[in-house]
């Protein structure tokens, strides 16, 4: 379980550096400090080929503020 935990989380983290790096330079020069849930859900929608049982998982942990 870890290590697909850990795969995931690579595959993630890659994701978002492409979609970083997709963006326009204005886009990516605003900094936020705003992590609610809505964003977090709007930045894990923008997510290619992301499978319904990981999304779900995904939301869980960001409900969960420890985390």
């Amino acid at each position: 379980m870890n290590e697909a935990l850990a795969a995931w989380a690579q595959v993630s983290f890659v994701r978002a550096d492409r979609l970083r790096r997709d963006r326009s330079a204005e886009a990516t020069s605003r900094v936020t400090s705003d992590c609610s849930l809505t964003k977090c859900a709007a930045a894990l929608d923008g997510l290619e080929d992301i499978s319904d049982d990981s999304y779900g998982k995904a939301l869980e942990k960001f409900k969960d503020s420890d985390w």
